[in-house]
């Protein structure tokens, strides 16, 4: 065995990944305990953004940044979804986005749920809008492979229903039990494994599956290594925030950049969680 063939054999060993590429446990206060506690028994968790985070003015700060930061181009209307601060953006740490990306439930639901230290990989809104065509790429079912585990939070910007291309999650998937082999699928150029409705239909998460809609504020964390989809938008627009963390043990690519200075600009607390991005 080729030695980076048994470096990501036993990256993929949970005692390993957990006990020696991921050691530190920390405490987190009790709502972040409930929190993680759901996510771990069906890898999804829904609730009222701004009422757990104790922010009512949250929706109109965020939209308001959104509305006058964020780049757009019309011709981005043609893609199905369009990242507005960009496809690898810099770490922005004056923004709202990233004072919510490290508001204390936010970073403690993320720790209790590996149960280590973990780290800030990726912040940014999507703009999704309808096209012509039929589902595909990640409107399509698939599974995430950054992490053995991947915490993914998400908070609509503004209302969305069955038309507005809700999130789907399977609840469940990603515990991935032995018995629970994926289904009939395909696989796509980059390598990620795509399915349908018929064949998640046929799998033993297919009486599992939850969409995620309501109102502007309405938030939700995934472990996106389990089984989701979503953005295959009818009418109308979804807009969302996406928050990453992973492990420090994650190997996949860098998904945005980081301001060279941190000391003094942030508190020294939240340095650990983005020291380790690239610099812009």
């Amino acid at each position: 065995m080729r030695m980076r063939s048994l470096k990501k054999w036993l990256r993929h060993r949970h005692i390993i990944w957990r006990y020696v590429s991921n050691r530190g446990h920390l405490k987190h206060d009790s709502k972040a305990n409930a929190l993680s506690r759901q996510l771990s028994a069906d890898g999804f968790c829904q609730f009222d953004g701004p009422s757990v985070f104790d922010w009512p003015g949250l929706m109109d700060e965020l939209n308001h940044e959104v509305n006058h930061s964020a780049h757009h181009d019309p011709a981005s209307e043609k893609k199905f979804i369009v990242p507005r601060f960009g496809d690898h953006p810099t770490l922005d740490l004056t923004s709202i986005r990233f004072k919510l990306a490290t508001h204390p439930v936010m970073v403690q639901t993320a720790q209790a749920y590996y149960d280590m230290k973990v780290r800030l990989r990726y912040i940014n809104v999507w703009d999704c809008y309808p096209t012509d065509n039929s589902p595909r790429q990640s409107q399509l079912w698939h599974r995430d492979r950054e992490d053995l585990r991947i915490f993914k939070f998400f908070m609509y910007l503004n209302e969305v229903g069955a038309d507005q291309g809700p999130f789907c999650y399977a609840k469940g998937s990603h515990r991935r039990p032995f018995y629970a082999t994926d289904p009939t699928g395909f696989l796509e150029a980059d390598g990620t494994k795509r399915f349908t409705d018929e064949s998640l239909a046929k799998s033993p998460f297919g009486h599992r599956i939850v969409q995620a809609k309501g109102p502007q504020g309405t938030s939700f964390i995934a472990d996106t290594s389990g089984y989701h989809k979503g953005g295959y938008v009818l009418k109308g627009l979804r807009r969302l925030l996406v928050i990453m963390y992973t492990s420090h043990a994650s190997q996949s690519h860098e998904f945005m950049t980081r301001p060279n200075e941190l000391k003094g600009h942030i508190d020294s607390n939240l340095v650990p969680l983005i020291e380790d991005l690239p610099l812009a």
